[in-house]
């Protein structure tokens, strides 16, 4: 039949497949990134809310279920310290920003992140990971530090806009796995023992 289509032999398809693969793997290997990076934020500049540190920022990729998609990148910050000096919740939407101007991705996320109060050696805060929202950051694998109290709780969100700003929200969990009622924990003031 003259329109039936004409499909490649198969060592053919196998050649081409590999020659795609060996184009495409130099630039999907070659992960651009950046270390030591160091930045104040909040305004004014000379008086900044917070500064920030990251160890290191490398070009990931976005997770999707259990997969994480190579054609889809992120920004990949690790090793995240934030030392306020005042409590200022859009201290988060700013280090958003200026990952943003310089790695030029949308997606981001921060792993291993330490939140400071001003002159603690030993951090408030610290979370496993955390993903940046419109008008929230979600932090998972968490923990509260308040003199000799911790409390640990596998997600949580901290607020950045509107009447609940700075509030951090968690659902806790029962025991068995089940929803249990919000769970109780301190605003980023209350925790950091400053005001906003």
């Amino acid at each position: 039949m003259p329109n039936e289509p004409r499909l490649l032999p198969r060592p053919a398809a196998a050649l081409l497949s590999l020659l795609l693969l060996s184009l495409a793997a130099p630039a999907l290997s070659a992960r651009p990134s950046l270390s030591g990076l160091q930045f104040p934020v909040g305004q004014p500049a000379d008086q900044p809310s917070a500064k920030v540190a990251i160890e290191e920022v490398v070009q990931g990729a976005q997770k999707r279920g259990f997969l994480r998609i190579a054609l889809l990148p992120l920004a990949a910050a690790n090793g995240v310290q934030i030392r306020f000096l005042r409590a200022d919740p859009s201290a988060f939407l700013e280090i958003t920003d200026t990952l943003r101007s310089l790695t030029k991705l949308e997606a981001q996320e921060f792993n291993r992140i330490e939140i400071f109060a001003p002159g603690d050696p030993i951090p408030r805060f610290v979370a496993e990971q955390a993903s940046p929202k419109t008008d929230s950051w979600v932090f998972k694998r968490a923990r509260f530090h308040s003199g000799a109290s911790t409390i640990a709780i596998p997600e949580c969100s901290l607020s950045l806009s509107g009447p609940s700003s700075g509030q951090f929200s968690a659902k806790s969990m029962h025991p068995e796995g089940t929803p249990g009622p919000p769970a109780t924990l301190p605003t980023l003031g209350d925790l950091l023992k400053i005001s906003p």
